[in-house]
């Protein structure tokens, strides 16, 4: 559906998800939207390497802040079964990778890794087993690491399908943050149509696909957050009021 691209244009780019981080927190993940989108566009520029030896990425060799990220030239992730290769259009910018770039997350990724959680992309191979995709497929898909990079391997149970109306710069926004508030609404709130939902921080990402949520599930929000400017992000994503 072309209701997909609307408000998240707006509201859901890389810069716009960073409003309920502190000032450190949002500084950090600046400099790794500017550091990595700067490398891996001049990457991205160059075809993905198919059946090929090896790719570009960006590696975290040693933890510490965003300007330590390398680009290089790596071999390409090894297809095995039950197993789906992308090629990568774009990837998402989440606070969890600054924490997991310095070694402060709950998951500990082992040295060298390529940072980015989310990805979109086209199907480029699949492995034995795999059923439900196929190459030419469009996609967007959830992993801890492996984003930043021309190709990434993921399970199947990984992916989902990606609309062709919805945009990949979209699509790789769209997993954690709809993702995280679906959960806590759905799953642990268990919200019921008519019950009022109140969303602080309603101005990032999670807080906007909260508002949305809220609203698809039949409930009355109330939208909160720091200035004007994100309330009427909230508003315009159909908070009733804020």
């Amino acid at each position: 559906s072309s209701d997909f691209a609307s408000p998240w244009r707006e509201t859901h780019s890389s810069e716009k998800r960073i409003f309920d981080c502190d000032a450190v927190s949002r500084k950090r993940i600046r400099i790794i939207f500017r550091i990595c989108g700067d490398k891996v566009n001049a990457a991205f520029d160059r075809r993905t390497r198919r059946g090929g030896c090896a790719m570009k990425a960006i590696l975290c060799e040693e933890f510490g802040p965003p300007d330590l990220l390398q680009l290089r030239e790596v071999d390409a992730p090894e297809l095995r079964a039950g197993q789906v290769r992308i090629r990568v259009e774009a990837c998402g910018v989440n606070f969890p990778e600054s924490l997991i770039i310095q070694n402060k997350y709950q998951f500990k990724a082992e040295l060298p890794f390529t940072p980015g959680g989310e990805v979109a992309g086209v199907v480029d191979a699949v492995g034995d087993g795999v059923t439900d995709f196929h190459p030419g497929d469009t996609v967007m898909a959830m992993a801890l690491t492996g984003g930043y990079a021309e190709q990434i391997v993921v399970d199947q149970d990984a992916i989902m399908p990606r609309p062709k109306a919805m945009p990949s710069k979209i699509a790789a926004g769209f997993t954690m943050t709809y993702g995280t508030s679906m959960h806590a609404l759905k799953q642990r709130a268990k919200l019921a149509k008519g019950e009022t939902l109140l969303v602080l921080g309603a101005g990032g990402g999670v807080g906007l696909a909260a508002v949305e949520i809220g609203k698809a599930m039949g409930a009355t929000v109330i939208a909160a957050a720091s200035s004007q400017e994100k309330l009427d992000a909230a508003k315009r994503a159909g908070a009733d009021f804020g």
